[in-house]
């Protein structure tokens, strides 16, 4: 809890207060760029906020409107695809693993699947 933790939370309550103003101004184009953007520094800093950042979108969709959240979906994707595409691309091809390392040095070389389908039923 150095680095990397208040900076995700500053990203998070950052995307969290431009999807408030997405809410009421869904059709800004400034506003919607910025949410995509800090969505995306929020899932570099940490992998679950991708996850995050996606819950927040599905959420200004929800209150806005599906028919109001065109702009905030196009811009989200489109950072999402390109930008983080990119640097996900990039991450695999430079470590060769697709998630980050400490996944793999913790779970000693491969992903304990069991352990997300445990998650899976405890939460459903």
């Amino acid at each position: 809890a150095c680095f990397g933790t208040p900076f995700f939370a500053l990203f998070a309550s950052i995307t969290w207060y431009l999807a408030g103003r997405l809410v009421k101004t869904p059709n800004s184009s400034l506003v919607s760029s910025l949410f995509a953007l800090s969505g995306l520094v929020m899932g570099l800093i940490r992998p679950e906020g991708v996850f995050l950042a996606f819950f927040m979108l599905f959420a200004v969709i929800y209150m806005a409107g599906i028919k109001h959240s065109g702009k905030a979906m196009t811009a989200f994707l489109c950072v999402f695809v390109i930008l983080g595409g990119a640097y996900f691309l990039w991450r695999w091809n430079y470590f060769g693993h697709p998630l980050p390392n400490p996944f793999y040095k913790k779970g000693g070389g491969y992903l304990h699947w069991e352990g997300i389908t445990d998650s899976v039923e405890n939460t459903v």
